[in-house]
C-alpha cells in the first residue's frame, strides 16, 4: 500500500520559487533590461541575478529538505538538479546579455 508523502513547507517553497515565481520574475524584468537606455547596469540588471540565484536556489532547497519531483511530478535524481542548475545559469547568462544588447546601442 502506498503511504501518500508529504510535502514540507520549506520544500513547497522551493519548487514554487522555482517553477513559477522565479521564471515569472526573470521574464519580466528581461523586458524591462531590453526597455532600459542605461546600458548594462540598470536597477533591473541588478535584480535580475539575485532572482535567477533565488531561482536555483529554490530548486536546490526542494532537494535538500523534501521529496525532489521533476516539473512533470516523476521522482528527481541529483543529476536533474545539476542539469537544471547547469542549464538555468547558462540560459539566464545569456538571456540577460540578449536582453542587455538593445540598452547600449541607444
Amino acid at each position: 500500500m502506498d503511504t501518500p508523502r508529504t510535502t514540507t513547507a520549506p520544500a513547497l517553497f522551493g519548487r514554487l520559487l522555482w517553477m513559477i515565481v522565479g521564471p515569472i520574475t526573470l521574464i519580466l524584468l528581461a523586458v524591462s533590461i531590453a526597455g532600459q537606455r542605461g546600458g548594462w547596469l540598470t536597477l533591473p540588471s541588478l535584480a535580475y541575478f539575485p532572482v535567477l540565484g533565488g531561482t536555483m536556489l529554490g530548486r536546490w532547497l526542494e532537494f535538500r529538505v523534501g521529496d525532489p519531483m521533476t516539473s512533470t511530478g516523476e521522482p528527481a535524481t541529483t543529476a536533474h538538479l545539476r542539469r537544471y542548475l547547469l542549464t538555468a545559469a547558462t540560459l539566464g547568462v545569456a538571456v540577460w546579455i540578449v536582453a542587455s544588447l538593445p540598452g547600449i546601442n541607444r
